[in-house]
């Protein structure tokens, strides 16, 4: 994940929904790169956490390698 840029630097977030919500919070993400592998779960950990307000995306690009696919967006 893209966080906003300053002074022509990027900030790269890997993690989950903990680490990732007080940034998506304050609108501070950009870009989101998710990448999603083929396996269905019983149970597993939510990729993202509530927050207050939904962040509308635009979807600009999708890769696939292999098994894994990759989505990027933007927010709208």
């Amino acid at each position: 994940m893209l966080a906003k840029k300053k002074q022509d630097h990027n900030i790269y977030l890997y993690g989950g929904g903990i680490m990732l919500k007080p940034f998506m919070a304050t609108n501070a993400i950009d870009e989101y790169i998710i990448g999603t592998v083929p396996i269905i779960m019983g149970k597993g950990k939510p990729l993202f956490y509530e927050l207050d307000e939904s962040i509308p995306l635009q979807l600009d690009q999708v890769d696939v390698m292999g098994g894994l696919t990759i989505h990027i967006y933007h927010r709208r």
